[in-house]
């Protein structure tokens, strides 16, 4: 029911807001490096062009594994008509995922897996950013992005420009 779902997502959010908080410095979130709106808009625009042919790249999976008889799961987010389901899902895929997600993800294992190397930590942040989303088609989506995400956390160090493209996005 959704309010179970709003329940999980709460919890979710107070989860990773609580976990991030203890890893990260508030300078971390507000510090902004040689940061615009023409790089912001660049980016965003570098991440619906990664959506796009991501895209592509999922048809042309599904397509393959359902040749070889393959079962695969998207999934759902139709709004089944409801407008609080849609305020629900829009409020969720657009401020509680991108904030959420990036404090966890390239606040907390970016900024930690970087000790070893900035590229290591790209890259296997990424990773793990494809993997949560736990089906093909949103990693196909999601390791790129994540490799984009966390460049632009690096370069700028700080999760906020992330968090904006993420949001844009998505």
């Amino acid at each position: 029911t959704l309010e179970k779902q709003a329940a999980a997502m709460l919890l979710t959010v107070c989860t990773i807001l609580f976990g991030s908080g203890m890893a990260l410095r508030e300078q971390h979130i507000k510090r902004r490096l040689a940061y615009s709106t023409v790089s912001n808009l660049s980016y965003i625009l570098l991440g619906l062009w990664i959506q796009v042919l991501t895209g592509y790249a999922a048809s042309w999976a599904d397509s393959l594994l359902k040749r070889l008889s393959v079962v695969t799961q998207s999934p759902s987010f139709t709004a089944d008509g409801s407008l609080h389901r849609v305020g629900v899902l829009a409020l969720y895929v657009c401020i509680v995922a991108p904030v959420t997600e990036e404090l966890l993800m390239r606040g907390l294992v970016l900024r930690n897996l970087c000790r070893v190397s900035q590229r290591h930590g790209i890259i296997l942040s990424a990773l793990l950013f494809g993997l949560m989303h736990e089906n093909l088609a949103q990693f196909l989506f999601s390791f790129p992005l994540g490799i984009l995400l966390a460049y632009i956390t690096v370069r700028h160090n700080s999760v906020t420009p992330a968090i904006a493209v993420h949001a844009a996005v998505n």
